[in-house]
């Protein structure tokens, strides 16, 4: 958070009138004036009043809000869409926010339609379409309408969020991965893994915490490319930082999507 906010320039909101001015998100940003918090627009007009005991930025036209000790959701124009009922809310991640309320947790459209009803201990956030809900021993994978795709037991500890159409799950610490009709795709042998990212994860047998995610996986489960170096990072736009362990405080090379070096004198701080 910042104590004034400006546009192009030009100054719209400063500590002058408000204790604290946030990033603008979605065209506003959260302000905070005694305890209280509202928004402004790029004009610097405050466009929703101060009258909520805390919020959050607005996250798909959306914003989290509390009063007397409830959670909900507005919307931009101030109106509530959620009521404020809820004792934790999960901000809208397609389309779809998990709810508690009295110890159970649901899932609901940003419409108020109820997608997964609040029964269950924990509910995910969707991501490219699906949850992972758990009631005691068991999760199920759910899509957004709220249809039960798979049932699992306790044989999975994990069930991660799916990532280019793959998730990762984990169980007696060992990693793989599963399609989004919940059947194993790439088989739970590793030590570590990564989610997939840019069509390739990093994974590792080595069983040495220092340097035990030692190779990158395509989607089909095979090694992408020989690697030899201890530590791998992701891939962000078609480059990933690479280094061994004598190199880690001081260098990360980059490599391409073959395993070629592209950079090699990157200092990182």
């Amino acid at each position: 958070m910042y104590k004034n906010a400006q546009y192009k320039g030009k100054l719209l909101a400063s500590n002058l009138e408000y204790d604290w001015v946030s990033y603008f998100s979605d065209q506003l940003a959260m302000v905070i004036k005694s305890n209280k918090y509202g928004f402004i627009n790029k004009i610097g007009k405050l466009v929703i009043p101060l009258e909520y005991d805390k919020s959050q930025a607005f996250n798909e036209g959306y914003a989290i809000v509390r009063k007397g000790g409830k959670y909900g959701f507005i919307n931009k124009n101030g109106n509530i869409i959620i009521p404020l009922e809820y004792d934790c809310v999960e901000p809208f991640s397609e389309g779809i926010a998990s709810v508690r309320k009295k110890n159970k947790s649901g899932a609901l459209s940003n419409n108020n339609r109820i997608i997964i009803p609040l029964e269950y201990d924990k509910v995910g956030s969707c991501n490219e379409g699906y949850l992972i809900v758990q009631k005691a021993n068991y999760k199920n994978l759910i899509d957004k309408t709220g249809k039960v795709i798979k049932t699992f037991d306790s044989k999975y500890h994990l069930i991660d969020n799916f990532n280019e159409g793959l998730a990762r799950v984990m169980n007696n610490n060992k990693f793989g991965f599963m399609n989004k009709l919940g059947e194993i795709i790439i088989p739970l042998e590793y030590n570590g893994a990564s989610s997939f990212s840019e069509g390739l994860a990093v994974v590792g047998k080595i069983t040495e915490p220092e340097n035990g995610m030692d190779n990158y996986i395509t989607q089909q489960g095979n090694i992408a490319f020989p690697t030899n170096y201890d530590v791998l990072c992701d891939f962000h736009e078609g480059l990933a930082a690479v280094c061994n362990g004598l190199q880690r405080d001081k260098f990360f090379p980059s490599t391409d999507y073959h395993g070629n070096l592209i950079c090699t004198q990157f200092v990182h701080k």
